[in-house]
């Protein structure tokens, strides 16, 4: 059947997104439990919520790898997002070994969360191709509009760092105002991209069930 790796991929991919979120929600729960005025409560409760989206977390990761791979059988594109992945999470373990050295761990964090946006994007374009391929304009159309969401939120993080560089009141409330609105535009863009998997996994579902 045409696309059925990339439907039985996406699958993956979806319930990965969703285990990232919870995972997301349990470390803001986490940092409120930080809050509480009697530490042995605060230390214990954060402690077990972060061992709980640290599980969530690699369980994402794994998910995610194996539901590319899959999608690369009937999509060449995401060949090249698995060897990405795997440059993630060597970049991770450089961060962990050189935590004690601020420079190396903030090279290694930063070139990290440029290869996750470049993830992202190339999953985005590969399902993108696939939804031209099946004459799908709808969720082509979804997948640029997202593509370009994800870059404009990511000059917006960029140009914000760059403004904390300057220490003076100016630069400090530019960097505020700049993450508050890329903060904002980071929860539209998890929205709309779980929106555009589940679509797309219907438009596979709808292709593989023609055949």
């Amino acid at each position: 059947m045409k696309f059925k790796n990339a439907l039985n991929g996406i699958s993956k991919i979806f319930t990965a997104e969703i285990l990232d979120l919870i995972a997301t929600f349990v470390i803001g729960i986490t940092s409120i439990f930080l809050l509480v005025p009697d530490k042995n409560v605060a230390l214990l409760s954060a402690g077990t919520l972060a061992s709980i989206a640290g599980i969530l977390m690699i369980i994402s990761a794994i998910l995610n790898l194996v539901g590319i791979i899959q999608a690369s059988k009937d999509e060449r594109s995401f060949k090249a997002v698995i060897y990405l992945m795997i440059l993630g999470v060597v970049l991770a373990i450089v961060s962990g070994f050189f935590n004690n050295i601020p420079k190396v761990s903030e090279i290694s964090q930063a070139a990290g969360q440029i290869i996750e946006v470049l993830v992202s994007v190339m999953v985005i374009l590969g399902f993108g191709n696939i939804a031209k391929q099946l004459g799908n304009t709808n969720i082509e159309n979804k997948a640029q509009t997202l593509f370009k969401i994800i870059i404009v939120i990511n000059i917006i993080i960029i140009a914000a760092r760059v403004a904390l560089v300057y220490k003076n009141n100016l630069a400090n409330v530019v960097a505020i105002v700049l993450m508050i609105v890329a903060l904002v535009l980071c929860v539209v863009q998890y929205i709309m991209y779980l929106s555009f998997l589940s679509k797309t996994k219907k438009m596979l579902q709808e292709n593989v069930g023609e055949q």
